[in-house]
């Protein structure tokens, strides 16, 4: 597997005081932001290595060397830590799935449906490189019970199943795809794209990062699509 680069994540504090001491950009919000990007990293850390369940705020602030009130500064508990890690994978996955809904519902042949979910296979795969470390966090946890701080990624693992389902319904109301229940479609396809970007991101070698959309996408498209030559049906 190609190689991907360890990043930081950049999150916003949910707490932040109203009035910011100090001029933006200034020492004191410099700090600031070094404090929470502190926060973040360690508690992203401890979540890879033993689940979120198995971190306190106590594991947090003394991997990030913090004082505990500044946590409080900055974060109400957990599950805002995690709700902010998860806040950019979250908001490229809805941006992503919008533009496909759209494309699917104005797509008329095979080579338009290929086309939207080609485009869809490259936003999230950018979403994916971005946030590789979160996006890992959200395939670790995203089937554990919705309870704690792991209701962010619950909320959004049942927003992902929903909107697939949406769209599949989208691509049968043209005669795009096989006459499958689009409830099992959508979870076969989301079922083993979020398996093989957990293999990859956590070190399987399954080839090249990159050429791993394109692989999902043919086997998709061939195998639940009507193909090239299908029946079109108008809305």
């Amino acid at each position: 597997m190609s190689s991907v680069r360890k990043r930081s994540p950049a999150v916003r504090p949910r707490n932040a005081p109203s009035a910011r001491p100090g001029p933006a950009g200034g020492t004191r919000d410099a700090n600031r932001k070094a404090r929470t990007q502190a926060i973040a990293k360690a508690a992203l850390e401890l979540f890879l290595d033993r689940g979120v369940e198995g971190v306190s705020v106590d594991d947090v602030v003394r991997r990030a060397r913090i004082a505990k009130g500044s946590f409080y500064t900055y974060f109400r508990d957990l599950s805002e830590v995690v709700e902010a890690l998860i806040e950019p994978v979250g908001d490229a996955v809805r941006e992503s799935l919008d533009a496909c809904d759209i494309a699917i519902r104005e797509a008329r042949d095979y080579d338009a449906l290929l086309g939207a979910y080609q485009t869809l296979g490259l936003a999230l795969s950018t979403a994916v490189l971005a946030n590789p470390d979160v996006t890992r966090l959200y395939l670790q946890e995203r089937r554990a019970p919705d309870h704690g701080p792991r209701s962010p990624l619950a909320r959004l693992a049942a927003e992902i199943d929903h909107r697939a389902v949406t769209l599949t319904e989208a691509a049968h109301l043209h005669g795009l795809l096989k006459a499958f229940d689009p409830r099992v479609t959508a979870a076969t396809v989301v079922g083993a794209v979020e398996h093989l970007l957990h293999r990859a991101l956590s070190g399987h070698d399954l080839g090249p990062m990159d050429a791993i959309p394109e692989i999902l996408l043919r086997l998709v498209v061939d195998g639940i699509g009507v193909g090239p030559t299908g029946p079109l049906r108008s809305r």
